[in-house]
């Protein structure tokens, strides 16, 4: 991993990624208040859905909106290595059943410590 400091890179270059920087900063904090803010209506239109009986698998529709909202639910399941060698799976067949995909690079923006 090397460790680049923006105050180093050339002033045509510092200043191109620190204006990207900071664009993506603002949008980033956008969407995680909207994130919020849609996960509290959710919540809420779930409650209130099924304040008036609403289960799984029905609908709701609000023409003037534009959309039909359905209250559904979803069943998780995951494999998990230490239990199926614990079953006795073998190592290699669990290895050979295994899938692994890289995706494209991106970023993460991580606040940094500003303390010390």
């Amino acid at each position: 991993m090397k460790l680049f400091d923006i105050n180093e890179l050339p002033q045509e270059m510092n200043d191109r990624i620190d204006s990207m920087i900071g664009q993506l900063a603002v949008v980033t904090e956008a969407i995680r208040i909207a994130e919020d803010e849609r996960k509290r209506l959710r919540d809420e239109l779930v409650d209130a859905l099924q304040t008036v009986g609403a289960e799984p698998g029905d609908v709701l529709e609000a023409a003037h909106h534009g959309v039909r909202v359905e209250m559904t639910q979803r069943i998780q399941r995951q494999l998990r290595r230490d239990s199926l060698l614990e079953l006795g799976v073998s190592q290699d067949l669990i290895d050979m059943a295994t899938t692994q995909s890289e995706t494209a690079p991106y970023v993460v923006l991580r606040r940094m410590d500003t303390e010390g």
